[in-house]
């Protein structure tokens, strides 16, 4: 076995664009996809939901606080191109050639964390977490599609970052009979972020499936997006989120 190593996700001159990921991560805590069944039947819970996504925001504050003292990651001298899969929840990667998987430290909500990264990459390149969701587990992933198919849904997701980001695209994504949500968003040029935060651009996936939500966040300079698109597209295209 090797031995793994906690060393640092982020370099000094990097960290506060990976304080910007995180943020990525903490807000995009959707609510769990079940819950927007439950407007078709029970008025009683959907006014209980309703009051839950007031209360999202600050929820969501508290996990950025408790995400961002995690910066660190096991190192196991990953292979770059080597498959990759968490064995208790099922997450499987196979990165594209160049890129190697790394586990990372993990924060709450997620159980699985892992980065996905070129040799060269120190606040960029791709982070993938897993969240399980035991509730979905009574929906179908047919009935989970047709709900993450409908605009509200992905309009929940654009909202979930719109505080501190602008998003230029969103569009529905469909990846192995899994349909989700991408975005491309990059902070406001008015938000009280340094310099480095502001000069990056990020690609997000989100997939959700009857065991939980997989979400991918993809970073690259503004000048160098266009040109790491098409891996980053390949990095999400390598992830198989877990399934029942």
């Amino acid at each position: 076995m090797r031995r793994s190593r906690n060393i640092s996700f982020c370099s000094k001159a990097g960290m506060h664009a990976c304080l910007f990921i995180r943020r990525l991560f903490a807000v995009l805590e959707l609510p769990s996809i079940y819950h927007d069944t439950t407007r078709f039947h029970d008025t009683r819970i959907r006014s209980e939901l309703q009051s839950r996504m007031s209360l999202m925001i600050s929820a969501r504050l508290q996990l950025a606080a408790l995400m961002l003292v995690s910066v660190h990651f096991a190192s196991c001298e990953a292979t770059a191109g080597e498959p990759w899969s968490d064995a208790e929840s099922g997450l499987h990667i196979k990165p594209p050639p160049g890129y190697a998987v790394q586990p990372m430290s993990l924060a709450t909500p997620f159980t699985v964390r892992v980065a996905v990264r070129e040799p060269g990459d120190r606040d960029t390149g791709c982070q993938v977490a897993f969240e399980p969701l035991p509730q979905n587990a009574r929906l179908s992933q047919a009935e989970i599609n047709r709900i993450a198919s409908e605009p509200d849904w992905r309009e929940r997701a654009r909202w979930s970052i719109a505080t501190f980001s602008d998003v230029s695209e969103e569009q529905p994504y469909l990846q192995s009979g899994i349909v989700g949500v991408s975005l491309i968003a990059e902070m406001k040029p008015t938000f009280a972020a340094p310099d480095r935060a502001k000069a990056l651009r990020n690609f997000m996936a989100i997939l959700e499936t009857p065991k939980g939500r997989t979400t991918v966040v993809c970073t690259a300079e503004k000048e160098q997006f266009e040109n790491r698109r098409a891996a980053f597209l390949d990095v999400v295209h390598g992830v198989q989120p877990p399934r029942l």
